[in-house]
């Protein structure tokens, strides 16, 4: 079957570009403006705004290291995921925790899954539930992980409730 590619929150491959021409826009004028302030009265917030754009400028160059992807893949393997959860934190009380959930959970290891309107709910063959958080995706992005979803789940004759 059609492997799906969901990324979540503007973290895809394709925003990078984007990004990174915002980044290199505002730090080139933050060191524009910094220069040309500086010839007039020299103050604390000239420097502010030289080092602040030098430090958006080195953003820019490393911005594909510091970005973190938050996606959703659903393939014949089975589903992977990688989700921003700050209810983990709160509700776990962990202040030092990764606030991202990583699911990584084989076809041969559901039992049955629960579709809702903003979760998915997967019953385990070891007893254990494992939630997919729908939150974050766009109205267009629900419209195709559930259809795929539910064509793999029937495909792999694992009951949908």
């Amino acid at each position: 079957m059609e492997k799906v590619e969901i990324f979540l929150q503007e973290t895809g491959p394709q925003s990078d570009k984007k990004m990174r021409l915002i980044l290199g826009i505002s730090g080139f004028f933050y060191l524009l403006f910094g220069i040309l302030l500086n010839y007039g009265h020299k103050t604390f917030y000239n420097y502010v705004l030289l080092i602040g754009g030098i430090l958006i400028i080195a953003y820019m160059l490393g911005y594909k290291k510091f970005v973190k992807r938050c996606f959703i893949f659903i393939d014949d393997n089975g589903i992977r995921a990688n989700l921003y959860t700050l209810n983990q934190i709160f509700t776990k009380g962990l202040i030092f925790s990764s606030p991202y959930k990583k699911i990584n959970i084989t076809w041969g290891q559901i039992e049955s899954a629960e579709i809702k309107p903003l979760k998915i709910i997967f019953n385990l063959n070891d007893g254990k539930q494992e939630e997919l958080e729908l939150g974050d995706l766009l109205y267009k992005q629900h419209q195709i992980l559930k259809p795929k979803l539910q064509d793999y789940l029937q495909e792999k004759n694992i009951k949908i409730q």
